[in-house]
């Protein structure tokens, strides 16, 4: 038994000598690897699966949707990707930028009754009621810790971090999808929104792990985080 142990360590430890975010090694978040379930690979989820990817995170990701010839100005896909699954796309191109990366794909939708559930699980989705769905599974496991809803639109975005005890503060930002106000398809997301959000989604996480580490809240990680583009404002709710 000592001996598997042993040689288990071992082989992590050669796995993360190796791996492409082993520059990562003296962050206090770095080693405590999730595997989480990423719910949209779009305009968000795209740039979030590289950036977990680096961070040495496994994903399971869900998606339904090919790639046109719209997505290349504000996602991660290329022209060759045209025709595509986004999952399948999604995970060549993460594979390519990130030794090792543990990526699982699945192209559907997350519905009540498909999908799994891990402790942290991320919404990029573009719709409300996709959000819905996935936090009613979320809220609703033993072992939840964190859910994270990214909201965006060409210049702004809307992060939240879910942990428990702050299910119903979420609630309260919830709505229905006819209450959105239609915007011109042309400026519905850009890359760099995408990027940013998936910048702030990665630090938020990397907080969270910190502060489980360490047992205390020695970084910050509020409810909300929005960006104003337009007015180069970043404010914490």
């Amino acid at each position: 038994r000592c001996y598997c142990m042993s040689a288990k360590k071992v082989e992590i430890e050669s796995k993360l000598k190796k791996s492409t975010h082993v520059r990562f090694s003296d962050a206090p978040w770095y080693g405590k690897f999730y595997e989480i379930v990423l719910g949209g690979v779009g305009g968000i989820g795209s740039y979030v699966a590289l950036l977990l990817a680096r961070m040495g995170h496994s994903l399971i990701i869900y998606d339904n949707d090919e790639v046109d010839e719209t997505n290349e100005g504000g996602q991660l896909y290329k022209s060759s990707d045209k025709r595509s699954y986004k999952v399948d796309a999604i995970a060549q191109t993460v594979r390519e930028f990130v030794s090792g990366a543990e990526i699982s794909t699945n192209v559907q939708r997350i519905t009540a009754e498909e999908g799994m559930v891990t402790p942290i699980m991320i919404s990029a989705f573009d719709n409300m009621t996709a959000r819905r769905i996935m936090f009613d599974k979320w809220k609703d496991y033993e072992k939840r810790e964190l859910f994270i809803d990214g909201r965006m639109s060409a210049e702004c975005f809307e992060v939240y971090f879910v942990t428990k005890g702050r299910e119903e503060e979420y609630v309260k930002t919830l709505f229905e999808d006819s209450e959105i106000e239609d915007e011109p398809c042309s400026f519905k997301a850009t890359s760099h929104t995408g990027a940013g959000i998936a910048f702030v989604i990665s630090i938020g996480l990397s907080n969270y792990i910190t502060n489980k580490e360490f047992g205390e809240e020695i970084r910050e990680l509020p409810l909300c985080i929005k960006w104003y583009g337009s007015l180069l404002m970043l404010k914490n709710e």
